[in-house]
């Protein structure tokens, strides 16, 4: 984890980055995870990435909210370029980001976090994990094979907002704007339909 605060902080003067990120932060209640969810389905609008404009972030082919939360109390929303899975081989996989073999080399993903379980619109700060009023964003890109810990580049939020609606079945709907700092400043927009992966782990983003 002493890495993604190392990174992040070299591309932006973000915030304090404090919890662990190999233990369970907290399991949103409903599901079980056992029948296939689907994959949600989302837009985004970036025309870029931190590594400039060569490899855009320009669609989302699955949208979750999870279950295992990097944080009790609040909702955490990802947003992948590609169609991972909810089960125990893809998102269901603590460590999915970097252990699971359908996470494909090149793989991007955005997460939208909200101190929150309750709808609302949410200021994006600095400060992850965000306060109860507060979304926090980051962005991870996958640049070498699964396993070796090694990511293209790692983005901390300058600034936005996020609009979750979150439904009795766990699912989140909503929408984004958010500015991104790193090693190229970007901004990231679009809309989710979360479904609810109740197996769902966070990234650990390293």
């Amino acid at each position: 984890m002493m890495r993604v605060v190392a990174a992040l902080c070299a591309f932006a003067a973000c915030g304090r980055i404090d919890f662990d990120p190999l233990s369970d932060g907290g399991v949103r209640a409903g599901g079980d995870g056992s029948s296939p969810v689907g994959f949600g389905s989302g837009t985004i609008s970036a025309g870029a990435n931190c590594t400039g404009t060569a490899n855009p972030f320009d669609s989302v082919a699955a949208a979750y909210s999870i279950g295992h939360v990097s944080q009790p109390g609040q909702t955490d929303i990802y947003l992948v370029d590609h169609a991972i899975r909810c089960d125990v081989a893809g998102v269901g996989l603590q460590g999915w980001d970097q252990q699971s073999t359908e996470v494909p080399n090149g793989t991007q993903v955005l997460g939208l976090l909200v101190g929150a379980t309750t709808s609302g619109t949410y200021a994006v700060s600095l400060a992850e994990p965000p306060a109860a009023n507060a979304g926090f964003a980051i962005y991870y890109g996958l640049q070498r094979p699964v396993g070796s810990g090694e990511t293209s580049c790692i983005s901390a939020p300058s600034g936005g907002t996020i609009t979750i609606t979150v439904n009795p079945n766990g699912s989140v709907s909503g929408s984004y704007s958010v500015m991104m700092q790193g090693g190229n400043a970007w901004t990231a927009t679009g809309t989710f339909e979360a479904v609810y992966c109740a197996i769902g782990w966070y990234p650990t983003f390293n």
